[in-house]
């Protein structure tokens, strides 16, 4: 293969088609017959089953994917550009100690929603989740409105215990809904999906708060996700979703 590329190329007449069509197939040669390389070719295929099956998994229950996708939008648009619009905002008003104060709140809600979340069992996880994410508007409304610090602490401590408590209500039904053979391979989509939203968000934010002002963007992304987890709590693989319980 690498003979005849060296030859088409020398003779200063071959279509790039051809040049790339030979480089691939060397490429391909050298993967099949060379042992260092060889040797992963059946790992590789076993992880491209892994992902197909998790794929299978992952579009066969509606009330989980569609959450995926709420969470993958609202990556970009709302808890992306949280942060760097909250730093922005704060530290311009209030200054690094108001700053600190702020996140630490949020911190402090997280520790509160998530220690619900473990002690409140709900018959329908992602409903009682959902419908707690409504106050999760508590984080980007304060900075919105350019309310006083100890108000924007107060609601960073609500925003952060919803967050918190939707994760835990979250994870709750993935674990209890989802093969334990294929939950790695279903949890890797939703992990691909919010690493991808997430960075989007955040790099977004500047240029758009440089376009439309930044306590505006805020107020876009608490409306986002108002209206996304309202759409969220009107599909009804999401309603209908129950709590798996324990074998006796």
């Amino acid at each position: 293969m690498r003979i005849a590329a060296a030859t088409a190329f020398g003779t200063g007449h071959a279509p790039l088609w051809l040049l790339l069509l030979l480089a691939a197939a060397s490429g391909t040669a050298s993967a099949t017959f060379q042992p260092g390389v060889a040797s992963i070719v059946p790992q590789v295929a076993k992880d491209l089953r892994n992902l197909l099956e998790g794929w299978h998994e992952f579009r066969s229950r509606t009330g989980l994917w569609v959450v995926i996708l709420a969470r993958a939008v609202n990556g970009i648009t709302t808890f992306g550009p949280l942060r760097p619009l909250t730093t922005l905002l704060v530290a311009n008003e209030h200054g690094a100690t108001g700053l600190g104060l702020v996140w630490t709140a949020f911190g402090a809600g997280n520790v509160r929603g998530g220690v619900i979340g473990m002690r409140f069992r709900p018959k329908r996880p992602l409903v009682a989740g959902a419908v707690a994410m409504f106050a999760w508007v508590a984080l980007p409304l304060p900075n919105a409105l350019g309310l006083p610090l100890w108000w924007t602490c107060a609601c960073f401590v609500v925003g952060g215990a919803a967050w918190a408590f939707w994760s835990v209500m979250w994870a709750m039904s993935v674990q209890s809904q989802v093969p334990a053979a294929v939950l790695n391979r279903v949890y890797a989509y939703d992990v691909a999906g919010s690493l991808i939203a997430f960075p989007v968000g955040q790099a977004l934010a500047g240029p758009v708060a440089e376009l439309i002002g930044a306590r505006t963007l805020l107020y876009v992304s608490a409306l986002v996700a108002v209206v996304t987890f309202a759409v969220l709590l009107s599909v009804p693989a999401v309603r209908s979703l129950r709590r798996a319980e324990p074998p006796a």
